[in-house]
């Protein structure tokens, strides 16, 4: 079996959360679902801008249709964490890496004291060791990682595009 990957353009992933940092693209409109996490959309919207391939149609994968037709990885905090470190199919995947480890274009997961995903949200800036983001759920442009009230942060560095 032949895999083909393609670049991740972090310039592209990075202007896109810029650009909707604070506001929703209507092209991705947010479901009225009861388990539909608005960063997790937003962090997915940034990372197709960055690799234009969808993942897989299936229950817990990433991908998006419309509203009410999107994996669980597109709008599940949890999900795109699990889909992001195991997907072995077409798509992005990442790996977990420290703060010196990351790139604009890559993920921050913000966490609770129990281990629970507050929010995700994508570096869009690395400036000195601050690292900055844009995030959607608190709508956020270019806000520090650091300024977040949060317990612990986890970061993926995306390491391929599998078309």
């Amino acid at each position: 079996m032949i895999v083909v990957t393609c670049v991740y353009d972090r310039e592209a992933a990075v202007d896109y959360a810029k650009e909707w940092a604070l506001r929703g693209n209507p092209r991705f409109a947010v479901s009225n679902c009861l388990k539909f996490s608005e960063s997790a959309s937003f962090v997915s919207q940034c990372i197709y801008s960055g690799s234009g391939v969808m993942g897989k149609e299936e229950r817990c994968g990433w991908y998006y249709k419309n509203s009410t037709d999107c994996g669980m990885a597109w709008r599940d905090d949890v999900f795109l964490y699990k889909f992001m470190l195991k997907n072995r199919q077409m798509g992005p995947r990442g790996i977990l890496v420290n703060k010196n480890g990351v790139c604009v274009g890559d993920i921050v997961q913000l966490l609770s004291k129990n281990s629970c995903i507050i929010s995700s949200a994508v570096i869009t800036q690395i400036d000195g060791g601050q690292i900055l983001t844009c995030a959607h759920g608190f709508n956020s442009f270019m806000r520090p990682v650091n300024s977040y009230c949060c317990t612990a942060v986890r970061y993926i560095h995306i390491v391929e595009v599998k078309i």
